[in-house]
């Protein structure tokens, strides 16, 4: 019998909705736990101490210093890391505050009596940290998307996701163009997977998937019309809602 390769799926600061989709897997979790030993998942089982993995899913971005420490040592202990959701791969939501004055605590000092004890770090993603091998994007991810890149990593391939923007999904589904509509949409530049799920609920793409090829000319012109749409600062506050802007203007 073939020996199982070892799987973590560890957690920074997030919102854990991630691991919920795994969870959401179902039956074909159970497909890849007769792959994959389980070291550890705080879902599941008790922490173990284990000196080696073969693969680390990580969601969450590292906001604390036990957070970094733990990523590094996650680093240091396997073999591939994936970065899984947007929060681990462009900074999520919490990387907001970073294009606020929050770093003079001003927001700490009105929530918390006792503010000089929050960690109030720069966010980052996890590459900024450690070198990422794979990225499982999305807020949450797509568990279909997540299950094709465990199954080619326990084969030996280099799990790809298909260079297609989030319009590709959203015509296919017959969903009207909110661009047409003289909306806001990062959908033309935005990697798609997401099955188009913001334009179903007639919402726009925030572009939480990131950008489908950052040194594409497109995305410069692209921004460049969404501002003219609905001026530089909602634009910049588009960007900002995934933590997606430092990757979308490079």
């Amino acid at each position: 019998m073939k020996k199982k390769l070892k799987l973590v799926i560890a957690s920074m600061t997030c919102c854990e909705g991630c691991q919920v989709e795994i969870l959401n897997l179902g039956e074909r979790l159970l497909n890849i736990f007769e792959i994959f030993d389980l070291g550890n998942f705080s879902w599941v089982k008790e922490k173990e101490e284990i000196d080696y993995y073969d693969v680390a899913l990580i969601e969450g971005t590292p906001l604390t210093d036990e957070d970094i420490q733990s990523l590094k040592e996650l680093r240091k202990k396997s073999k591939i890391i994936v970065a899984m959701g947007t929060c681990a791969h462009l900074g999520g939501v919490q990387e907001i505050k970073n294009y606020t004055e929050n770093r003079k605590n001003e927001k700490a000092k009105y929530v918390y009596s006792k503010y000089q004890r929050i960690e109030n770090k720069v966010v980052v993603p996890l590459s900024k940290i450690v070198k990422i091998d794979y990225v499982a994007p999305g807020c949450p991810i797509n568990k279909d998307e997540l299950y094709n890149i465990l199954c080619d990593i326990a084969i030996g391939k280099s799990p790809k996701i298909a260079p297609r923007p989030v319009c590709f999904e959203c015509q296919n589904n017959g969903y009207p163009c909110l661009l047409q509509k003289g909306e806001p949409c990062l959908g033309p530049i935005t990697l798609g997977g997401c099955d188009a799920v913001c334009l179903k609920s007639n919402r726009f793409c925030y572009g939480c998937r990131g950008p489908i090829n950052a040194k594409s000319p497109i995305i410069k012109r692209h921004l460049e019309n969404i501002k003219k749409l609905v001026g530089e600062k909602y634009l910049a506050e588009i960007l900002e809602t995934f933590g997606a802007e430092d990757d979308f203007i490079k």
